[in-house]
């Protein structure tokens, strides 16, 4: 059942794609984008075993996960013990394609070079990150402990952590998302930085990655895209260089109150 319904679907998504490239607009696309994205995952969270067989989610609580995770809105209506290591991959999945970080990104292909540049950013961070977090967990008796408790896998969690941080998402595969480790100081300290660098802070720090590349590659095409002009590239994320001095002076005035 859920096969056939899977390959309808995918012929219905082809077509509305391609009618939509070619007489829709943006809005349109992101919409469809969305909702596939959103319908895909619930067919995924739905076929896959359960950690708990007990536990019996309907099917309508599968898809408003779903929809929370790709909108990274971290609304739940299901304990997220109850799913198993393979569903929690499809969570981390549907928040990584979801996360506004990725889909900016999708409209860049006519600007192959920030396009790529976004990609390595966002990969590196991710995987830098998952095992700084990973590395943690393995030196921390008590994490490692409460997780083993919990039976959940250090690697899922240290990437589901990192993706769900980076995309302010709020996401944890533990029922008591992060009070479970309120007690843990250096987790906390570890994962904060995400919660900046994938939201408030990434035009800075886009522009000091693109700086870095430039640095490192000696290509002309970094030099273009941290010029004034960038409203030319059209994307959002990418500040002029008098908004970026602005924002960062703004960041650091607010690191200095609270410190």
């Amino acid at each position: 059942m859920i096969s056939q319904l899977s390959s309808s679907f995918h012929c219905h998504f082809l077509y509305c794609y391609r009618f939509l490239l070619s007489h829709g607009n943006s809005l349109s696309i992101h919409i469809l984008y969305y909702l596939s994205i959103s319908f895909l995952g619930f067919l995924a969270l739905k076929s896959l075993n359960l950690r708990n067989p007990s536990s019996n989610p309907s099917g309508i609580d599968f898809f408003f996960t779903s929809v929370s995770a790709a909108t990274v809105s971290s609304m739940s209506v299901v304990e997220m013990e109850v799913f198993s290591n393979s569903q929690l991959i499809v969570l981390m999945l549907l928040m990584f394609i979801g996360g506004e970080v990725f889909t900016c990104m999708i409209g860049l292909k006519s600007v192959r070079i920030l396009a790529y540049s976004v990609m390595g950013y966002l990969l590196l961070t991710q995987v830098g990150w998952s095992l700084f977090i990973l590395l943690y967990i393995n030196c921390v008796s008590s994490v490692r402990g409460l997780l083993k408790k919990k039976q959940i896998d250090r690697l899922t969690f240290s990437i589901f952590a990192a993706i769900s941080s980076f995309a302010n998402c709020g996401f944890l595969p533990t029922n008591e998302s992060m009070m479970a480790f309120r007690k843990n100081s250096g987790l906390l300290l570890l994962m904060m930085p995400l919660l900046l660098i994938g939201n408030t802070l990434f035009p800075l720090c886009l522009r000091g990655w693109l700086w870095a590349l430039k640095k490192a590659t000696k290509k002309e095409e970094f030099g273009y895209l941290l010029m004034e002009n960038t409203r030319e590239v059209d994307y959002d994320h990418l500040l002029p260089r008098l908004q970026w001095s602005s924002s960062a002076q703004w960041s650091g005035g607010l690191r200095s109150l609270a410190g």
